[in-house]
């Protein structure tokens, strides 16, 4: 499912990742995520026995509330308390790389990961991977025929290239 399409350099990493962090540790977890607050989509895909090939509706699509926002309230639930967040809007906490990609600049704190390093598995961080993944395909599916759509576009992209780099954060962290 996560290499069905290729959403760039930042999608890439976070999904290496994830998968070095799932092997690393055996795949073994019987521990879940909390399902409070997540996005929509992540339920439904469970409930449909985690489907690699099921996709939530795109027409009509309002970025901001079907994805972003429910995916930022639940990954800020997720978090350690000690983790130390960035700026509001993610501006002077992204940079570019000699390759044009934006990668994500992360303080160097001290944070205990081990809040998160027991979901693995089905149950796990799969969860997050495929909230990633159904707002990476929420973003591609945007129109940019029109100046605002392409602005539209340019800024959920941005949002979303904020939230891989947070992940990939996260589980480079917690593969230390």
């Amino acid at each position: 499912m996560f290499k069905s399409h290729s959403f760039g350099p930042n999608w890439s990493e976070v999904v290496y990742l994830w998968v070095a962090f799932q092997v690393t540790n055996n795949f073994n977890s019987n521990d879940k995520l909390s399902a409070k607050g997540h996005p929509k989509c992540v339920g439904q895909w469970i409930a449909r026995a985690r489907s690699q090939k099921w996709r939530p509706t795109y027409a009509n699509l309002d970025i901001v509330s079907k994805f972003q926002e429910p995916f930022w309230d639940w990954w800020a639930n997720l978090q350690p308390e000690d983790c130390m967040g960035g700026s509001e809007d993610g501006i002077e906490d992204l940079r570019h790389e000699p390759d044009g990609h934006l990668v994500q600049i992360h303080p160097s704190t001290d944070v205990n990961w081990e809040c998160l390093k027991t979901y693995l598995g089905k149950n796990g961080l799969v969860s997050v991977m495929v909230a990633l993944f159904f707002w990476s395909v929420g973003v591609e599916a945007l129109p940019q025929t029109t100046h605002h759509e392409r602005a539209r576009y340019k800024e959920a992209q941005k949002e979303l290239t904020f939230a891989m780099g947070d992940a990939s954060y996260a589980l480079q962290s917690m593969l230390i």
